[in-house]
Formats: structure tokens, C-alpha cells, sequence
């Protein structure tokens, strides 16, 4: 450290009787040194850096305080507006009994981050980007950013979903540009079956008032027949194992199996039509053809389909010829399946080099048409 000599001149103790601005320092390449008892407390660098308990200060002004020692405060009259406590933490308004997290930050008041919070225990006001949250050991990251629109949601950079600032309803992405492997989805309607809705209370209390009985599923049982809706969380450090469940998938799940329904329904109401139409022709005296009586076609499940379809049908015994044509929209003949099982069967339908779009397929028994409907190929 280098030293240097100080010549008092006019100045004194006391105190000085200026005319104009006067100067305590050094005139040469030598640092200005404050010391009491022969001790060093403070220092002014000769390249103007303030040091408050180290000699080395590498800031404009660099306080370094002894263990246990608080480095800063700052009143305002009687009131601490301002402290770094020996936690390393720092306290903001608050009073020296209330101590901040170690290294953390403690305000006592409304918090603004990019304009002023008024009546918001905390408001941020932002631009191109919002409020982002990062896992400090995976790096994944939410971000919540409010536009127009409405309040949206980031995950890992990549649009996730929406709150509407009308509704608040929230919309989930599902563009088409954004999914690949698209299939349709296989019959549900057995499976949804097996679910057991059932009423519970949850076992924890989450506030002071009694719990409440919900309806709803159990997350385990509802993994066994529809896995994709079941996600298993496990966190060691906060002592978690737990499962949760997209309810909403249940929406698609109940479409699905309504248009089976409506599926068997189709079915139930042709056999019923063909049932009366056998009872009038009977109480009439009349004939009617046999090979009429409980024929049906399903509708091909999936539909639209990428690979393959199945196509279910039902024909008398005493059919003797069950044709299946596909044919395009223009009625030309693309496939021919000739003597198919009476009775029960079910004719599979392949892409194969098939291109893209919509097919005519036409159950024929004995050589009559009896049902067609729409199939989509879409890969």
C-alpha cells in the first residue's frame, strides 16, 4: 500500500472558514488511506475506488464487513429503509427484527418490476418477453406472458396455451401444422365401460374448513385403461409421490363414444325397421325376402384412417353371395371383396398405395346393395 504525507495547511480540526472550495487528498499516484488507532478502516484509491473494510476495493464503492457484522444500512429520520444483514441477505423497509432469507430479499412493501406495483403486493410490467421460471438443475422453463389476447403460456420457448381475458377459458394448442402421426382414434366406447366414477374427500385438508366430498376418478384405476391420461410425479427432495389426471381428455373420450353409439344405434333402429317391416308383410299375408331381414353394416372404425380400417357387417345364413365394393366419389371401382362370410364378419380395409380422401364402400348380398357410407383415408 503506498503512503503518502498529508499537509494540513489552511485546514482545522475544528473546523474551516472557506472563501471557495477547498480539497483534502493527494497530488500524486498514491492511494488516500483512513485509519483510527493505527488501524486501516477505509480507502480511496488513486483510481477513485472506495474501500470500507478492505484495502483492495474492486467497485466504486466496496464494503466488506467481518462475520456476524451487518455491511449496510439506511435510515430515513428513525425508520430502517435499508439493510444487508450478515445472512447475505437484504431487507428492504423493514425493521431490523424482520431478517431476509439467507442471500434472499425481503420487501415489506409493494414490489413494481418495470413501472410502479400501486395497490399489487407485486406487479411487472413487460414488453416482448414476461414472468419467466427455470429448474436450475433440468433448465425447463414456463414462461407467462399477457398480450390482447390474453394471458399465455410457454414451455421451453414453444406456445402451450391461452387464458381468454373475456371467458377465462382456457385453450389448449391444437393445431394441426404442430402434430404429426395422426390416426384415428380406436374404439373407446368397452374400455369407458371399465371406469368407475366414484365421490371422495382428499385425505389433507387444504384450508380450515371441512373437506368437501368431489366426484371424479381414482388416477390408478383410470391408468390401467387409459395410461395417457395419468401422470406419476415423484420429487425426492420435497418427499412427493403422487399422481395426477387430464380430466379433460374425458372430452374427447365421451365424443368418441357417442359416435359409437350412434353407431349401434343406426344398427338397432335398421333392425327394429326390419323387424316391423316382417311383422306388416306377415299380418298382411305377404312375402317378404328373406335375405332382408337382420342385415346391418357398421361404420369403419377408425374413420378417417392411416393404415388400415375395419369394416363389421351382419348378413342372414341363408345369403348366399356378401360382396364388399369400394368405390371413389365419382363411383368407380377401386377394391372387390367377393364371397365373404355369411353371418357375422368383418371385411380389413389397407391403404396400401391408396391416395388421400374419401371412398364410397357398398355391402352387396346377393347381389343387391344394401347399406354404404363414407371412409377417409388421411396418412
Amino acid at each position: 500500500m503506498g503512503t503518502c504525507n498529508l499537509q494540513a495547511q489552511n485546514w482545522l480540526v475544528g473546523g474551516n472558514n472557506l472563501a471557495a472550495n477547498g480539497k483534502l487528498g493527494t497530488n500524486t499516484n498514491f492511494n488516500l488511506i483512513f485509519e483510527t488507532k493505527n488501524v486501516d478502516h477505509g480507502i480511496l484509491t488513486k483510481d477513485g475506488l472506495w474501500g470500507f473494510g478492505t484495502n483492495a476495493p474492486t467497485a466504486k464503492a466496496h464494503i466488506k464487513s467481518a462475520t456476524g457484522q451487518s455491511p449496510l444500512k439506511v435510515h430515513v429520520n428513525t425508520s430502517l429503509k435499508l439493510m444487508v444483514h450478515p445472512n447475505g441477505g437484504l431487507s428492504v423497509a423493514n425493521s431490523a427484527s424482520v431478517i431476509p432469507p439467507d442471500n434472499g430479499f425481503l420487501v415489506a412493501g409493494n414490489t413494481g418490476i418495470g413501472g410502479v406495483p400501486g395497490s399489487y403486493k407485486a406487479k411487472i410490467i413487460h414488453g416482448t418477453f414476461g414472468l419467466n421460471l427455470e429448474n436450475t438443475t433440468t433448465k425447463d422453463d414456463w414462461e407467462f406472458w399477457t398480450n390482447s389476447g390474453g394471458l399465455s403460456l410457454y414451455a421451453n420457448g414453444s406456445f402451450r396455451g391461452n387464458f381468454n381475458p373475456t371467458t377465462g377459458a382456457y385453450t389448449a394448442i391444437s393445431d394441426e401444422r404442430e402434430k404429426t402421426n395422426i390416426q384415428g382414434m380406436p374404439s373407446v366406447l368397452e374400455r369407458i365401460n371399465q371406469l368407475k366414477p366414484a365421490t371422495y374427500q382428499l385425505t389433507e385438508k387444504t384450508s380450515d374448513k371441512e373437506n368437501t366430498e368431489s366426484y371424479g376418478f381414482l388416477a390408478q384405476q383410470v391408468m390401467e385403461v387409459f395410461p395417457h391420461l395419468v401422470t406419476h410425479h415423484v420429487d425426492g427432495e420435497r418427499g412427493m409421490d403422487t399422481y395426477s389426471m387430464d380430466y379433460s381428455g374425458f372430452g374427447v373420450l365421451a365424443i368418441k363414444a357417442i359416435q359409437e353409439l350412434e353407431q349401434h344405434i343406426a344398427i338397432m333402429e335398421t333392425r327394429i325397421a326390419q323387424l316391423e317391416e316382417a311383422l306388416e308383410a306377415s299380418a298382411n299375408g305377404k312375402n317378404l325376402l328373406p335375405s332382408r331381414i337382420g342385415i346391418w353394416q357398421m361404420n369403419n372404425a377408425p374413420n378417417p384412417f392411416g393404415q388400415s380400417t375395419v369394416i363389421k357387417y351382419n348378413t342372414p345364413e341363408q345369403a348366399q353371395q356378401i360382396t364388399m365394393l369400394i368405390t371413389n366419389l365419382q363411383g368407380i371401382e377401386i377394391r372387390r371383396f367377393d364371397n365373404l362370410t355369411v353371418g357375422q364378419g368383418q371385411v380389413e380395409i389397407t391403404a396400401g398405395s391408396l391416395p388421400n380422401g374419401t371412398y364410397i364402400y357398398t355391402l352387396v348380398v346377393d347381389g343387391k346393395p344394401i347399406a354404404s357410407e363414407k371412409m377417409i383415408l388421411n396418412r
